[in-house]
């Protein structure tokens, strides 16, 4: 097994849109969108609609996904040294939450291989 780290690029395939199998919008999306109907004056008419129309609720934080947490011994690294392993080494690193990750893929194997992030 090689320890390699390659670039991955895709692209995800077009999304068939079928109102029997789509979720209905989520709550925070069609309050955002009666929001903005508010600001910019849209009749109230067409607001009425948005609110009668099936809303998936909101999660509340003990449903929140969660990366876990980072391991003790995972190092710290400043706004600059992420920057320069991004845009100077070519890394793929993001941060999120206060955590950093990089994608790190397994390229023994063909275009299916393994890939995960883990954090940095």
């Amino acid at each position: 097994t090689s320890n390699k780290k390659v670039f991955c690029y895709g692209r995800q395939e077009p999304v068939v849109r079928n109102r029997e199998v789509d979720f209905p919008p989520s709550e925070r999306y069609i309050q955002i969108m009666v929001d903005g109907c508010r600001h910019f004056g849209v009749a109230q008419q067409h607001i009425d609609y948005l609110l009668r129309l099936e809303q998936r609720p909101r999660p509340t934080p003990d449903q929140f996904k969660t990366m876990g947490d980072v391991p003790e011994q995972a190092p710290s690294y400043t706004t600059q040294q992420i920057h320069d392993m991004f845009h100077k080494e070519g890394r793929a690193v993001m941060t999120f939450n206060g955590k950093v990750l990089e994608f790190v893929a397994d390229d023994s194997s063909s275009s299916s291989s393994s890939s995960s992030i883990s954090s940095v």
